[in-house]
């Protein structure tokens, strides 16, 4: 194939030289009859037509016919679960998972109550815990309903994804808490734990597209793999038996959080209380 049409490309660089020059022969034969007619001097030679013009279009090379062949599988690149690449169809079910803890002498006043840290956690979490819940049923029921975010998988396998995701969240958040002197500084801890969340996440940018110093970050965030959860549930249908590692490191992510933030409670108790 490639050796036709390279031998019709040099006919056709061939045939385009010929008529190049005779177009100059007949510019010059041109300003000689014009000189001859205006001294009266004897006319001048026409140019011979070279002989590729003179055969007609047999002259000019036919290209081969170039059929498409067979690609390989490999070699496509298909979109099965968001054809029409729409942004809100991979964004809607990361926003999802993005849902100020201590309160001037709340720690204090829990601190000297006969209560254990694990049950001080779970009272103070209780509240924004439902909170939470209701604020990610809302968002997704606008990104389904306004955005037309497709839902197709397990409501239940979702619904134990998203408790699991807001106990390793809030636990975070309790930690967070429990370490601040005050409301700014954990606005500040907390900042400092959203934003790798949004750009480290996949959330915006692919994680295969990281480099590997920085990727590592994303596969220890929560929203990470709470992305992947949602997206397969919503946009694949996919079930439990695809999904089952990003859930178990959600949840040994949120046995760390709560281990920690206990740690740090049970401190606090036994050393004066939350400063």
């Amino acid at each position: 194939m490639q050796t036709s049409v390279r031998h019709a490309l040099e006919g056709v660089q061939h045939t385009g030289a010929a008529m190049k020059t005779f177009g100059e022969e007949l510019a010059k034969f041109r300003v000689a009859l014009q000189r001859a007619l205006a001294t009266g001097a004897p006319m001048p030679t026409p140019p011979a037509m070279p002989e590729a013009l003179l055969q007609g279009p047999s002259s000019v090379p036919n290209l081969p016919d170039i059929n498409v062949t067979a690609l390989q599988s490999d070699g496509l690149v298909t979109v099965l679960f968001n054809p029409d690449l729409k942004t809100s169809w991979v964004m809607v079910p990361g926003l999802i998972g993005l849902v100020r803890e201590r309160e001037n002498g709340t720690l204090e006043q829990l601190a000297v109550m006969p209560l254990r840290p694990s049950a001080i956690i779970m009272g103070k979490i209780t509240p924004y815990f439902l909170l939470a819940v209701l604020d990610m049923a809302v968002v997704t029921a606008l990104g389904v309903t306004l955005f037309g975010v497709p839902f197709v998988g397990s409501l239940w396998l979702f619904g134990l994804a998203a408790v699991v995701f807001l106990f390793v969240v809030l636990g975070i958040g309790v930690l967070i808490s429990s370490v601040s002197q005050n409301t700014g500084q954990a606005i500040q801890m907390a900042i400092l734990f959203v934003v790798p969340q949004v750009l480290l996440s996949g959330l915006i940018f692919l994680l295969s597209s990281m480099p590997i110093g920085v990727r590592w970050i994303g596969y220890i965030l929560p929203l990470t793999w709470f992305r992947e959860i949602a997206q397969g549930v919503m946009l694949r249908g996919a079930g439990l038996n695809s999904l089952w590692l990003p859930l178990v490191i959600l949840a040994a992510m949120a046995v760390v959080a709560f281990g920690a933030s206990t740690a740090r409670m049970r401190y606090s108790l036994t050393h004066g209380g939350a400063r």
